[in-house]
Order: C-alpha cells, then structure tokens, then sequence
C-alpha cells in the first residue's frame, strides 16, 4: 500500500517525478497466519474490527453518512486476514467487512458506475504483477480478472467526474517512473495522459458541477483543470499525507470525505471543505487502517430529478440526416416519488 519515504527524487519545477516501482506500495505481510489480535476473524481491541467475518451482509440502516466501500489494505499489526472489502460510514467511520475472499486490494484505485466497481491493483499477493478487476456491488462477485501489460493504469487515486464521464488520475507511465494526470478508459486500458507532474496526487476527487480536486504530498487542496492539469491552490488540509490513499465525494451532498495516512503515522477518516482546503477528522483510526480505491454507490443523478424517458424510438431512414424521436415522459423521480411539475 505504503509508498516509502525515499521515493521521489525531485527534479526542477515543471520536470516529472523519477519513481521508484517497488516504492509505491509497501510489500505487506502475506501470511494468513492469526495473530492474537485478529481483527475481523477475533477478538481485537479495535472496535472497527469486531465483526465476525462470516456476517457480510452490512445492516446499514442504522447509518448516518452515506455508504462508503473500499479495500482495507493495511493495519499496523498487519494482519493480512483483515484485508478485503468494507464498507465505512461516512457519517462515523464505522467499518464493516463486505467481502475478504481473495484479500482484494484497490490499491492502484477504481471508480464506480452503473453497478460495477472497477479498480486495478499492483499484484500484493506477491507475483509482481498488475491486475485489473471488475466487481458486480449488488452481489460482491468477481466479474473479471486480468493481468495487465505494464504499470501505466495504476493510480495514486483516480476521480469520476459526472458531467464528462471521465475518470482522471495521478498515473504512473508504463514503467511505473514517473507521474502523469490524465484520464483512463479502463475497458481498453489506455491513459490519455494530459501533463507530467512535479507533485503527487495523493488523493482526488470530483463535485457534483465537474469541479476537480486533488490532495498533494505537500498537504494542500488543489482544484485541478481537467482541459490542460493546471492547478490552482486552494489552501492546507492541515494534513501532510504520506502514502497512497483515497478520497471520494457524496454526489448527493458534495461533501468529500479523505481516507488519509499522514506523515505522523496517522490514519483517519476526514471530510474536506473545497473553499478552503481544510480537512476535518471524522474519526481516527486506532490500527491506522489504510483505505484505498473509495466510492459511493450512487448516481450522478440527483434523487429529485426526473427519471429516464421510456419508449424511446430512433428512426432516421435510409440514413438521413434528417427523422424522428419519440418518447414518453417520466411521471416519477428518479427517488420514485411521483413528479408533479411540468418538464
């Protein structure tokens, strides 16, 4: 997961980053060997972690945030067991386990749409390979699996933006040397990369009106253009991260929240204010749990608006450049509550 102090070597402004590959994420413990502090699978002084493993189905009902998945892939007793799927609640920091078969780690970042959660990870289980996966959230079933050519789609972090439907990130280049911004098109697995960068990513996220933001090694919000990569300072978190990490923002409230490790040794759950940059804990965690590849299983479409169109029918004949469409109008919100303005 970690990436290691002595990673980057910097060059002058405006000049990429040289990376080291095996620098980016800490080789974890890869024994499934119970430790006497078991976290899911145990007892465990860590209240985040008590949960039998065998319960995943996740009651959220009692939940005040919004529902946060992601990988758990690191703890400071690293106890590779506890390794796998949770889901956080936003509103708490409250971890339960959705799915720890296999260990899954997001740790090269993954977005969420339409059901699907994909994300690449760095191959942790020790062969030294790049996977990607594609997961199925209704069920947590493993839809695919591949080994990738090169190091060129694992992310620092990566942001859906809404309203262009892309997926932009901090990227390593093929060999995993330096980092670039750009966005991936992760059915055919090309980067379009738009800049080299002089900083690091550590985390990003996108707001409801396309904004762009990124969480810097130096510990500020920048809100990034998504056209050219300029970036624009917005102010301090107040945290200096270290490591790669997540962040991931409610499309329903354009709140983000940040799973950041800082430099301290930290790690906790934080909410962000995009005004001003500065971070606010939600809770800290006591095994300084590391978080990656978040999302929110959610729509871009807000819950008051007008659902889909129905009975939608094309017909351009021969060819023209010139038809018909027809469709019928919802008569719900996209809530399913019943729409009673005019559209």
């Amino acid at each position: 997961m970690n990436w290691a102090s002595a990673a980057v070597a910097m060059m002058a402004c405006g000049i990429a980053f040289a990376i080291s590959p095996l620098s980016l994420w800490q080789q974890r413990s890869l024994s499934v060997e119970k430790k006497s502090d078991a976290g899911v699978f145990g007892k465990s002084e860590n209240s985040l972690l008590k949960i039998e493993a065998s319960q995943y189905k996740v009651s959220t009902d009692d939940w005040k945030g919004p529902v946060i998945y992601g990988t758990v892939d690191y703890t400071s007793d690293e106890n590779p067991e506890v390794y796998g799927i949770y889901a956080i609640d936003g509103a708490t920091g409250r971890m339960a386990p959705v799915d720890l078969t296999d260990h899954p780690d997001a740790n090269g970042s993954g977005y969420y749409e339409d059901g699907i959660w994909r994300f690449t990870s760095n191959g942790q289980n020790g062969d030294g390979k790049t996977y990607y996966y594609e997961y199925d959230v209704a069920g947590w079933k493993c839809l695919k699996k591949e080994v990738l050519p090169d190091l060129s789609n694992l992310a620092l972090d990566v942001a859906y933006d809404p309203l262009t439907g892309n997926v932009y990130g901090c990227f390593m280049d093929e060999k995993g040397y330096e980092a670039r911004f750009g966005f991936i098109d992760y059915t055919t697995h090309k980067v379009t990369e738009i800049c080299r960068l002089d900083v690091l990513y550590f985390a990003m996220f996108a707001t409801p009106d396309g904004g762009l933001y990124a969480i810097a090694n130096d510990g500020n919000l920048y809100k990034l253009d998504n056209e050219t990569g300029e970036r624009t300072k917005v102010g301090p978190t107040g945290v200096k991260p270290k490591y790669n990490q997540t962040a991931v923002c409610d499309l329903q409230t354009g709140i983000p929240y940040w799973f950041g490790v800082s430099t301290s040794g930290t790690s906790a759950l934080y909410t962000v204010d995009v005004h001003t940059g500065k971070a606010k804990a939600v809770r800290h965690f006591s095994k300084r749990e590391g978080v990656v590849g978040a999302f929110i299983a959610q729509s871009a479409t807000r819950p008051e608006a007008p659902a889909k169109c129905d009975n939608v029918v094309i017909d351009f004949p021969d060819s023209s450049t010139e038809g018909n469409i027809s469709f019928t109008l919802p008569e719900e919100r996209y809530n399913g509550d019943v729409l009673k303005e005019d559209i």
